[in-house]
């Protein structure tokens, strides 16, 4: 191995491309239903290396179906110590399979912040609400769009 890492750092977040080249205008006036590729990627944020990614036609569907295979994916390759997602992923059932089964932080902002805590279902969002979550860490989040943008403009470069 090139680098020097023990554990991962894995920063998850997903985006959306249009499958044509066609302009929006033309799409409408034709009546051509608009198609899309989903992309969802969980990479090392303080290496910047990309783990896994999941690809699928259907961007229709909640981010919270790619987390676990994303999660899994990653843990095989190397231990995890930190997980983090934007709201998309806020579910109790993705901190679970970090935090219990992977043995690993994770932090992932509660979707609906105006709801109360009362109202707020499982252990860990409530947690999430009441106590915080770390922002610095949380911010390594900001590298994972760094890394599908790169990705995505040095595809398009090479399309061409």
């Amino acid at each position: 191995m090139f680098l020097n890492i023990n554990r991962l750092f894995i920063g998850i977040d997903s985006s959306g491309f249009k499958t044509t080249n066609a302009s929006q205008y033309y799409t409408y006036k034709a009546k051509i239903p608009k198609k899309y590729v989903k992309l969802s990627v969980s990479a090392d944020v303080l290496f910047q290396l990309i783990c896994t990614i999941k690809i699928r036609r259907a961007p229709t569907r909640h981010d919270t179906k790619d987390f676990p295979p994303l999660v899994i994916k990653a843990s095989e390759i190397l231990p995890i110590s930190v997980t983090v997602a934007d709201k998309g992923y806020d579910s109790e059932n993705n901190h679970i399979l970090v935090r219990k089964h992977m043995h690993a932080l994770s932090i992932i902002p509660p979707r609906y912040q105006s709801v109360p805590l009362r109202r707020t279902y499982g252990r860990y969002r409530n947690q999430m609400k009441k106590r915080g979550y770390s922002r610095i860490l949380y911010n390594q989040r900001n590298k994972d769009e760094t890394i599908i943008s790169v990705s995505y403009k040095k595809t398009v470069w090479r399309a061409y």
